[in-house]
């Protein structure tokens, strides 16, 4: 792809993501109007991880050890495709009703604070939920298809239609009959992506003739490289799961106010995220392919940079502002002063991991890239497991949901610097120049002294002034510091 070709994808990739995004975070503002931070949304959130988690741990890795595999495959492109398919789709099948068992069998335990009084909405979400996982997983490699054709916006616009079918099923039927909606609509929305995304790539053609399923050297490539990549994805995903786990200790709502608090800061992430594994992934495997380390560094560092343009002022931000921001987006309804008070505090801190979580994310892609995966997914386990869980259980005592938050920050940030020196030590990946560095960091500083001035200085009754008037300080201080300092953001897109 030339240079225009590729913003062009990036663009039209960032426009749908955009769109999707704020179409799966409508459904939590739903959640949030209808059910604030009682047992209902708890529920609701607790039964939708587990889908949700397969369809990123498992499908992620489908998609990413495809992707390396299907560009380095020279012979027989469509047999790879066949063969991988029906390989992808009885694990599929498999963890779906291997997943349902142990979560029906186990729900009294499992569900233990919710059995009593929602037993029957649990029971239901369960029969509707988990069999959305089969067909999410399914549409994850169709994606990794399309992608590796360079059909980005096809791809990225099924997520567009999943979350429009999760959000419109859900809401509009839960007038009707209830929270039980949400479990169908997470089943029609992902019946509804897989409908459209095997219009454009057509499975009853890679399935024919319909053969059984054998382990091909290229098979088990991809098994060997994403089984790694299914374990590091999980310890980044069971920072989610390790929320709930450690929230539901606490007093009720705090598994809510958790996850409204993250969904706010994983918004800018999984924006920039989907264009990296959508658009850049596929370009980063084929420059290592290439041997093209030129092309490979230039795309690492460039990418870092462009990440914390982005996202440090955001989390500056997030952290200044962030009360009046869950008032402005989530305080209607039966989400009450009370839920502001819960949900603000933790916003607050989990926007400062934004920056480390969306580079470890960017970084681990170039070790999949040259089919190193073993090395990424041991520093995310001693980074979740680790740093994440003790700062947990030192500090839950005194500081509640806080230490939960706080941990979130300081592992992700740990996990950082070990992915950043083994980048320099087993990828080879060099710097051209280091002089943007400190002019970023005096962009930040400028930003964030503009910000407190305004925070400190102006006061307004209505959060909506508040936001706005910071949202605009902070645009303001961003484009006279680029300006001032003369960062050139065309030049490090196009360099």
């Amino acid at each position: 792809m030339t240079k225009a070709n590729i913003l062009k994808a990036i663009g039209t990739v960032a426009v749908i993501n955009i769109l999707a995004r704020l179409l799966g975070f409508m459904r939590e503002l739903a959640i949030g109007y209808q059910f604030g931070t009682s047992d209902v949304a708890d529920l609701i959130i607790t039964v939708y991880t587990v889908p949700n988690f397969l369809y990123i741990v498992v499908g992620g890795a489908v998609t990413t050890a495809f992707i390396s595999i299907y560009m380095s495959v020279t012979d027989d492109k469509e047999k790879f495709l066949g063969d991988s398919l029906k390989f992808i789709g009885t694990i599929a099948l498999i963890l779906t009703a291997g997943v349902f068992a142990v979560l029906w069998i186990f729900r009294g335990t499992l569900f233990s604070s919710y059995i009593e009084e929602n037993e029957i909405l649990l029971n239901g979400l369960l029969l509707w939920m988990i069999p959305s996982t089969f067909f999410l997983i399914i549409s994850t490699w169709m994606n990794g298809v399309l992608n590796s054709r360079q059909k980005f916006g096809i791809s990225t616009f099924s997520s567009l239609i999943f979350n429009l079918v999760f959000l419109l099923a859900a809401v509009g039927l839960s007038f009707l009959i209830g929270p039980i909606a949400y479990g169908i609509g997470a089943l029609a929305g992902a019946i509804f992506m897989v409908f459209y995304l095997n219009h454009h790539i057509g499975l009853k053609k890679i399935l024919t003739p319909l053969e059984r399923l054998t382990m091909t050297p290229e098979i088990k490539r991809m098994v060997w490289l994403a089984l790694p990549i299914i374990l590091g994805g999980a310890t980044v995903q069971f920072y989610f799961l390790i929320h709930r786990y450690f929230s539901l200790q606490l007093t009720d709502g705090f598994v809510a106010a958790v996850n409204y608090a993250s969904k706010l800061t994983q918004f800018p992430q999984a924006l920039l995220m989907t264009i990296v594994t959508t658009v850049l992934y596929p370009l980063i495997a084929k420059g290592v392919k290439q041997g093209d380390k030129l092309f490979v560094s230039s795309v690492y560092f460039r990418g870092l940079r462009m990440l914390g343009l982005l996202l440090i002022p955001a989390a500056i931000f997030l952290w200044l502002f962030g009360t009046e921001l869950v008032q402005v987006i989530y305080e209607y309804g039966n989400f009450t002063e009370e839920a502001t008070t819960m949900t603000a505090p933790l916003l607050k801190i989990f926007g400062l991991s934004l920056f480390f979580i969306s580079a470890n994310t960017f970084m681990t892609r170039f070790f999949y890239a040259n089919e190193i995966s073993m090395t990424p997914v041991l520093i995310s386990i001693s980074s979740v497991f680790g740093v994440n869980i003790l700062v947990i259980l030192l500090f839950i005592d005194q500081y509640g949901a806080a230490a939960i938050a706080w941990a979130t920050v300081i592992s992700s940030g740990f996990q950082f610097i070990l992915l950043l020196f083994f980048s320099f030590r087993m990828l080879g990946l060099k710097s051209a120049e280091n002089a943007w560095l400190l002019k970023d960091l005096v962009l930040f500083a400028g930003i964030l002294t503009a910000s407190l001035l305004f925070n400190h200085f102006a006061i307004f009754e209505s959060p909506y002034i508040t936001v706005a008037g910071g949202l605009l300080v902070l645009l303001l201080a961003f484009l006279l510091g680029i300006k001032i300092l003369r960062i050139q953001i065309k030049q490090i897109l196009n360099k």
